[in-house]
Protein backbone atom coordinates (compact mmCIF):
# COMPACT_ATOMS: atom_id res chain seq x y z
CA UNK A 1 0.00 0.00 0.00
CA UNK A 2 2.88 2.34 0.88
CA UNK A 3 4.45 1.70 -2.54
CA UNK A 4 1.19 2.62 -4.29
CA UNK A 5 1.06 5.99 -2.48
CA UNK A 6 4.70 6.66 -3.38
CA UNK A 7 3.97 5.79 -7.00
CA UNK A 8 0.93 8.11 -7.07
CA UNK A 9 2.96 10.97 -5.56
CA UNK A 10 5.74 10.38 -8.06
CA UNK A 11 3.26 10.42 -10.97
CA UNK A 12 1.70 13.66 -9.69
CA UNK A 13 5.11 15.31 -9.44
CA UNK A 14 6.10 14.21 -12.92
CA UNK A 15 2.78 15.31 -14.43
CA UNK A 16 3.12 18.69 -12.69
CA UNK A 17 6.53 19.18 -14.29
CA UNK A 18 5.23 18.15 -17.70
CA UNK A 19 2.29 20.56 -17.45
CA UNK A 20 4.65 23.38 -16.46
CA UNK A 21 6.78 22.71 -19.55
CA UNK A 22 3.68 22.74 -21.76
CA UNK A 23 2.57 26.01 -20.20
CA UNK A 24 5.91 27.57 -21.17
CA UNK A 25 4.63 27.40 -24.74
CA UNK A 26 1.82 29.74 -23.66
CA UNK A 27 4.09 32.67 -22.90
CA UNK A 28 4.94 35.94 -24.51
CA UNK A 29 8.49 37.19 -24.32
CA UNK A 30 9.10 40.85 -25.05
CA UNK A 31 12.72 41.68 -25.90
CA UNK A 32 14.38 44.78 -27.18
CA UNK A 33 16.31 47.90 -26.34
CA UNK A 34 15.72 51.54 -25.51
CA UNK A 35 18.56 53.54 -27.01
CA UNK A 36 19.69 56.34 -24.73
CA UNK A 37 18.25 54.85 -21.53
CA UNK A 38 20.56 54.93 -18.53
CA UNK A 39 18.13 53.92 -15.82
CA UNK A 40 14.44 53.35 -15.36
CA UNK A 41 11.84 50.70 -14.67
CA UNK A 42 10.09 48.94 -17.52
CA UNK A 43 6.70 47.25 -17.04
CA UNK A 44 4.83 44.78 -19.23
CA UNK A 45 1.14 45.59 -18.71
CA UNK A 46 -2.30 44.61 -19.91
CA UNK A 47 -5.84 45.71 -19.18
CA UNK A 48 -7.83 43.28 -17.07
CA UNK A 49 -11.34 44.16 -15.91
CA UNK A 50 -10.78 47.80 -16.99
CA UNK A 51 -7.66 48.08 -14.80
CA UNK A 52 -4.09 48.26 -16.07
CA UNK A 53 -2.09 45.51 -14.32
CA UNK A 54 1.64 44.78 -14.29
CA UNK A 55 2.61 41.33 -15.59
CA UNK A 56 6.39 41.64 -15.37
CA UNK A 57 8.93 44.36 -14.71
CA UNK A 58 12.64 44.99 -14.89
CA UNK A 59 14.84 47.71 -13.41
CA UNK A 60 17.30 48.92 -16.04
CA UNK A 61 20.61 50.35 -14.88
CA UNK A 62 23.17 51.10 -17.55
CA UNK A 63 22.07 48.60 -20.19
CA UNK A 64 19.32 49.51 -22.66
CA UNK A 65 18.52 45.82 -23.32
CA UNK A 66 15.48 44.21 -21.70
CA UNK A 67 13.53 40.96 -21.63
CA UNK A 68 10.08 40.50 -20.07
CA UNK A 69 7.83 37.41 -19.94
CA UNK A 70 4.20 36.67 -19.12
CA UNK A 71 1.67 33.87 -19.51
CA UNK A 72 -0.78 34.38 -22.35
CA UNK A 73 -3.95 32.49 -23.25
CA UNK A 74 -4.72 34.25 -26.51
CA UNK A 75 -3.46 37.24 -28.51
CA UNK A 76 -4.33 40.57 -26.88
CA UNK A 77 -3.24 44.17 -26.43
CA UNK A 78 -0.25 44.76 -24.15
CA UNK A 79 1.58 47.89 -23.05
CA UNK A 80 5.27 48.48 -22.45
CA UNK A 81 5.42 51.25 -19.84
CA UNK A 82 8.67 53.05 -19.03
CA UNK A 83 8.74 54.78 -15.65
CA UNK A 84 11.48 57.40 -15.99
CA UNK A 85 10.57 59.04 -12.68
CA UNK A 86 10.08 62.37 -14.45
CA UNK A 87 6.48 62.86 -13.32
CA UNK A 88 5.18 62.80 -16.91
CA UNK A 89 3.29 59.67 -17.92
CA UNK A 90 2.47 60.90 -21.42
CA UNK A 91 4.30 59.18 -24.26
CA UNK A 92 5.82 56.62 -21.87
CA UNK A 93 3.61 53.71 -22.92
CA UNK A 94 3.90 51.65 -26.11
CA UNK A 95 0.76 49.76 -27.15
CA UNK A 96 1.26 46.53 -29.09
CA UNK A 97 -0.66 43.40 -29.98
CA UNK A 98 1.08 40.48 -28.32
CA UNK A 99 0.82 36.80 -29.06
CA UNK A 100 2.60 33.60 -28.05
CA UNK A 101 6.29 33.72 -28.84
CA UNK A 102 8.81 36.53 -28.93
CA UNK A 103 7.97 40.14 -29.73
CA UNK A 104 10.85 42.56 -30.31
CA UNK A 105 10.51 46.25 -29.53
CA UNK A 106 13.31 48.71 -30.23
CA UNK A 107 12.92 52.41 -29.58
CA UNK A 108 14.64 55.64 -28.57
CA UNK A 109 14.38 57.25 -25.15
CA UNK A 110 13.64 60.77 -26.47
CA UNK A 111 10.78 59.66 -28.70
CA UNK A 112 9.82 56.53 -26.79
CA UNK A 113 6.34 55.88 -28.16
CA UNK A 114 6.58 57.37 -31.65
CA UNK A 115 9.88 55.75 -32.63
CA UNK A 116 9.01 52.22 -31.51
CA UNK A 117 9.70 49.47 -34.05
CA UNK A 118 7.72 46.33 -33.21
CA UNK A 119 8.30 42.95 -34.86
CA UNK A 120 7.36 39.34 -34.19
CA UNK A 121 3.58 39.78 -34.02
CA UNK A 122 1.42 39.27 -37.09
CA UNK A 123 -1.58 40.66 -35.23
CA UNK A 124 0.29 43.88 -34.47
CA UNK A 125 0.71 44.49 -38.20
CA UNK A 126 -3.05 44.10 -38.61
CA UNK A 127 -3.64 46.46 -35.68
CA UNK A 128 -1.44 49.13 -37.28
CA UNK A 129 -3.27 48.75 -40.61
CA UNK A 130 -6.60 49.09 -38.80
CA UNK A 131 -5.49 52.21 -36.91
CA UNK A 132 -4.24 53.80 -40.15
CA UNK A 133 -7.57 53.02 -41.81
CA UNK A 134 -9.53 54.49 -38.89
CA UNK A 135 -7.42 57.69 -38.91
CA UNK A 136 -8.53 58.32 -42.50
CA UNK A 137 -12.17 58.13 -41.42
CA UNK A 138 -11.50 60.42 -38.44
CA UNK A 139 -9.90 63.02 -40.72
CA UNK A 140 -12.80 62.80 -43.17
CA UNK A 141 -15.26 63.14 -40.31
CA UNK A 142 -13.47 66.27 -39.05
CA UNK A 143 -13.67 67.79 -42.53
CA UNK A 144 -17.40 67.12 -42.68
CA UNK A 145 -17.98 68.60 -39.21
CA UNK A 146 -16.02 71.71 -40.23
CA UNK A 147 -18.13 72.09 -43.38
CA UNK A 148 -21.30 71.62 -41.35
CA UNK A 149 -20.39 74.32 -38.82
CA UNK A 150 -19.28 76.71 -41.55
CA UNK A 151 -22.66 76.26 -43.26
CA UNK A 152 -24.46 76.88 -39.97
CA UNK A 153 -22.44 80.04 -39.37
CA UNK A 154 -23.11 81.35 -42.91
CA UNK A 155 -26.85 80.68 -42.63
CA UNK A 156 -27.09 82.40 -39.24
CA UNK A 157 -25.22 85.51 -40.42
CA UNK A 158 -27.46 86.07 -43.46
Amino acid sequence: MKKIYQLIILLLLVSGCINEDLNDMDTIEVKGSIEGLRKGTLYLQKIQDSILIDLDSIVLKGSPEFSLKAKINSPEIFYLYLDKKDGDTLNDRIRFFGEKGTVKINTLLKTYESSAVISGSENHILLEEYLTFIRKFDQENLKLVKIYFNELRENNVS
